[in-house]
């Protein structure tokens, strides 16, 4: 059984400054065996990076949920593959899962600008 956590700490500049905490995580179990999460730093500098980091990690996890082809919290899951083909299937989909993130920012920021 996984034991999930998954929290963020607003920083003393944020707190001094009237901003919110710009970071942003979340997590999936899918299956009994596989849990996958996501975690995204906001930048500071960006207006607007905490609504940045929550889409960049619901878009990571969308995406993870796509390519697992599996229902979440399915109850029972095929055995996880060895570490050599983890790194494999990793190496592969990075790419894939990166330009997905991307592809949703862009996707909000030009309803935001569209909508005004």
């Amino acid at each position: 059984m996984w034991r999930t956590v998954c929290q963020s700490a607003i920083g003393s500049f944020h707190v001094e400054t009237g901003l919110p905490c710009q970071d942003y995580g979340a997590y999936l179990h899918l299956g009994k065996d596989v849990l996958i999460g996501a975690v995204a730093d906001g930048a500071g500098s960006a207006k607007h990076s905490d609504l940045g980091a929550k889409i960049a990690v619901e878009a990571a996890l969308d995406f993870l949920v796509a390519v697992d082809n599996r229902p979440v919290s399915e109850p029972e899951s095929e055995p996880v593959p060895p570490e050599g083909e983890l790194t494999e299937i990793f190496e592969k989909t990075y790419p894939q899962l990166l330009q997905a993130v991307i592809e949703q920012l862009k996707l909000v920021v030009s309803q935001v600008v569209i909508d005004g």
